[in-house]
């Protein structure tokens, strides 16, 4: 029996493949321009110790030399250093960048949803924008100043499309007409739904920690459980048709995943015909405003970096399985 390849040992093997490949293609930038300049830097400040401890100011040719390096030698070097670091910095940047992003990071997180999901996902990947939805994801978006998409995890179940990312977008405040304006981030996780059969009847779900408006005029609806009524606002198109679609089961098993700490959890979650529409909040993975499901913190040494790379894609697969969780306590898939 063939044994089955870790995520840790794909990494690592997909790491030095791909540096190798990098290092042909691109070539490593060097620090000889900086090194010389420092090397100058590092020679004139020798000569105003040796000048001041050893020779005072007899010496008029030191007088000299150290007038030319005070004036000349010095200011060179230094400016030298400056120049070359920035263009140092700048070319390591973009040759550490495009081997990130040369690695095989789709095929990561499809191992390991695959794993996490007990060979449930098989067909998964990264886009880099969310499903079409009837759903104007526009409206859900906090800021309306540079908005931005990096790439998003898209996850295939019985023709059911699922795709799930980070949107960063900022409000502008202007606090004094004299100054310029203020950018504000805002860092949201969105779910984007497309299913092949229709969901039984318009429905909005908002949870206790989500304070705002939805901006639908679907009528309120409060279901058996009081408990329930407290902590999740239940909206909908038809009260017989959501009154059926939410049994006792689903929502007691809705309310464990609420008071479950350690679990990602639904903001709200927007459901009509073939489509849905949820605002996440992650558990396990941390994002900022410059996210990327393909962005991965180089270390110095091969073993830290897959390890920084193996944790990431685990903690990010593992708050997409919570909001599938989610999604079969509703029924939206096909059960065989």
């Amino acid at each position: 029996m063939e044994q089955e390849v870790t995520l840790e040992d794909y990494v690592r093997e997909d790491v030095k493949k791909k540096y190798k490949t990098h290092l042909e293609t691109y070539k490593k930038p060097s620090k000889k321009g900086v090194l010389i300049s420092l090397f100058g830097i590092i020679v004139c400040i020798l000569v105003f110790v040796i000048n001041y401890f050893y020779l005072g100011h007899s010496s008029q040719i030191w007088a000299l030399i150290e007038t030319f390096v005070l004036f000349g030698l010095m200011p060179a070097s230094v400016v030298l250093f400056f120049v070359f670091g920035i263009k140092y910095l700048r070319k390591i940047n973009s040759f550490k960048t495009n081997f990130v992003r040369s690695l095989d990071a789709a095929k990561y997180y499809s191992m390991e949803l695959k794993k996490q999901s007990n060979g449930r996902i098989t067909n998964s990947g990264l886009s880099y924008a969310f499903d079409k939805s009837i759903f104007n994801l526009k409206n859900r978006i906090k800021g309306p100043y540079r908005v931005s998409v990096n790439d998003v995890l898209i996850v295939v179940i019985d023709d059911h499309i699922i795709t799930y990312g980070v949107v960063t977008s900022y409000t502008r405040i202007q606090y004094s007409s004299k100054k310029s304006p203020t950018y504000v981030p805002h860092v949201q996780n969105f779910v984007v739904g497309n299913f092949p059969n229709k969901i039984e009847t318009p429905t909005n779900l908002t949870f206790a920690k989500f304070k705002g408006s939805l901006g639908y005029n679907y009528e309120k609806v409060k279901l058996e459980s009081e408990e329930f009524n407290q902590r999740v606002k239940v909206q909908s198109k038809d009260q017989i048709l959501v009154r059926k679609f939410f049994t006792p089961k689903k929502m007691n098993k809705l309310l464990e995943v609420t008071d479950d700490k350690n679990k990602a959890k639904f903001q709200y979650l927007l459901m009509c015909d073939n489509d849905l529409l949820g605002e996440v909040d992650p558990r396990f993975a941390r994002h900022n405003v410059d996210h990327s499901f393909r962005k991965f913190n180089l270390s110095k040494t091969l073993s830290s970096f897959v390890n920084t790379i193996c944790d990431k894609v685990r903690l990010e697969s593992k708050d997409f399985i919570n909001i599938l969780s989610v999604l079969d306590i509703l029924e939206l898939f096909p059960t065989d």
